[in-house]
């Protein structure tokens, strides 16, 4: 517009003449042009900066795009507006746009580092207890761990199992000696070494089998979150994942972030978190990518509008992973009556989120009161040392600390409120 204005007037703008902003404005058109190009050969079935390769695999390109990723989130709303997608929300665009003007999606790995020291800030002035602060400080210290990736790489390049992303919460809710200096639970640690190779001489981090991570699974995928090819990433910064089910192509198509379809504080036990997870993802128990893919491929959800089917997928979500959850829940607290002792993570966890609630709601005097007139100890920590190294005379004192922290939010809620 500028250079038309210029020619029409023949005034020129101070210092720029019309073949420089001529020559600037053409090369930017073509730029454009070409980033619309490649979001149009993405189709419609994949979000920004994803590739689909020969092998059905997904290619990561933001990276590469670097500071082109601001142009090209035009160019995919762009797309999107004239083949009839639908484009989202525009506070999420915008925050998207944001984001890649300031560059923060590639500083540290990603902008999870921004977002915590945010984090921190707003945990810390909010009173948070100092668990919640250490895992936030874990977060932070593991950005700078990140160069370390580069031998996870190189590890998973020679062995797949080595390349799939770690579950970083504690499913045992036990705490860890780390090099015999500090007392911590397994989470932060977890958090912090999630960019760290496997190692077989020391395992400081929850295991499957004394050397690989608990494997962190996606409900809409019945394969772990993994990287393929983890040394392309080193080597051009194309970062390689598993191909993409039928359900998060189609989240891609209706621009649902796939995180709001499963947000990770969902369920606040991580046992029951990671159960939930893993029988939701394989396909040889619920199989949830299956259902969905059924589902979406019926003549019913075809006839819906776009808006329909969001609103459809969302409460089909929903409602398989309400179901999945309680059933998951009504195994381990059968579990925890039959055979206590392979319950124990579970009724430690479940123990840690009840507590903290109570204390949140009541106070730590009244509970600690409450748990020394119903067992007879000063607080529940207390009471459960009493067990000593008796597993099961362990899992049994915390099955009664839950019981006693039900009985006495009973006691204290009425129709009314709380007494």
């Amino acid at each position: 517009m500028t250079v038309a204005r210029e020619l029409i007037t023949g005034q020129r703008v101070e210092g720029k003449d019309i073949a420089t902003r001529l020559a600037r404005q053409m090369s930017g058109l073509g730029i454009f042009s070409a980033l619309y190009g490649l979001r149009a050969m993405q189709g419609p079935e994949t979000d920004i900066g994803f590739l689909i390769d020969e092998q059905g695999n997904t290619l990561d390109t933001t990276r590469v795009l670097g500071p082109l990723l601001p142009m090209y989130e035009f160019a995919d709303l762009l797309y999107r507006y004239n083949n009839g997608m639908p484009t989202g929300k525009l506070s999420a665009n915008l925050a998207n746009i944001e984001e890649a003007l300031l560059g923060t999606g590639f500083a540290f790995e990603g902008s999870g580092f921004m977002n915590s020291f945010s984090s921190l800030a707003a945990a810390y002035e909010t009173g948070a207890t100092e668990e919640e602060i250490t895992k936030r400080l874990a977060d932070i210290a593991a950005r700078f761990t990140y160069p370390v990736a580069a031998f996870r790489d190189i590890a998973g390049q020679i062995e797949a199992r080595a390349a799939i992303k770690p579950y970083t919460k504690s499913t045992a809710g036990d705490t860890i000696n780390f090099l015999d200096v500090i007392e911590l639970t397994a989470e932060p640690l977890q958090r912090f070494g999630r960019f760290v190779p496997d190692v077989p001489v020391v395992q400081f981090f929850e295991t499957v089998d004394g050397r690989y991570d608990l494997p962190l699974y996606t409900p809409f995928n019945n394969r772990p979150v993994q990287e393929i090819n983890p040394m392309m990433k080193q080597l051009t910064g194309l970062r390689g994942g598993v191909p993409p089910s039928v359900v998060q192509k189609e989240f891609a198509r209706l621009r649902i972030p796939e995180f709001t379809m499963f947000r990770s504080s969902r369920i606040p036990n991580p046992s029951l978190d990671y159960a939930v997870r893993a029988n939701l993802a394989r396909k040889d128990l619920y199989d949830l990518p299956g259902r969905l893919e059924e589902y979406i491929n019926s003549d019913l959800y075809q006839s819906l509008s776009d808006k329909q089917k969001e609103v459809a997928l969302r409460a089909q979500v929903s409602g398989h992973i309400s179901t999945v959850t309680e059933d998951v829940k009504v195994w381990f607290n059968q579990l925890a009556h039959e055979k206590p002792n392979l319950a124990l993570g579970y009724l430690r966890n479940d123990l840690l989120v009840k507590g903290k609630q109570m204390r949140r709601t009541y106070g730590e005097d009244e509970v600690n009161s409450w748990i020394q007139m119903t067992l007879n100890a000063p607080d529940a920590d207390t009471y459960l040392e009493e067990a000593g190294t008796d597993i099961s005379e362990r899992a049994l004192r915390m099955q009664q600390v839950l019981n006693q922290l039900e009985a006495m939010h009973k006691n204290y809620t009425t129709i009314g409120g709380i007494r």
